[in-house]
């Protein structure tokens, strides 16, 4: 049986965009974390597409969990590290987070391929 660990990999793994991130550098950040309400989330979210672009995204992606739907991992592209770790400071983001019921501390992992 699958641990809910390798799940969640394989899971990412199948869901990353094909658009070249194997050769154009850019680095990936994992962001998982509960929220209160999923719907109410995706709404906040979804409504933050201009921040997101401001702050540097150049691609996103929102997965839940399979056994717990207000479990949700956002994938985000950056261009590099320093962009993603002022975008995921920004106190907009902050802020956006709490009016959007995230429930607890996001667990942040910063990837990029393995050449």
């Amino acid at each position: 049986m699958m641990s809910k660990l390798h799940a969640a990999v394989a899971v990412l793994f199948f869901a990353l965009p094909s658009t070249g991130f194997a050769q154009d550098g850019t680095i990936l950040v994992i962001a998982s974390h509960p929220v209160d309400n999923y719907e109410q989330w995706r709404a906040v979210y979804d409504g933050f597409a201009d921040e997101q672009r401001a702050g540097g995204v150049l691609e996103e992606e929102v997965l839940q969990d399979i056994e717990n739907p207000n479990m949700v991992y956002v994938l985000h592209r950056f261009t590099d590290v320093a962009v993603a770790n002022a975008y995921f400071a920004s106190p907009v983001l902050q802020a956006g987070m709490k009016d959007a019921g995230v429930a607890g501390p996001p667990t942040i992992t910063i990837v990029r391929s393995a050449d």
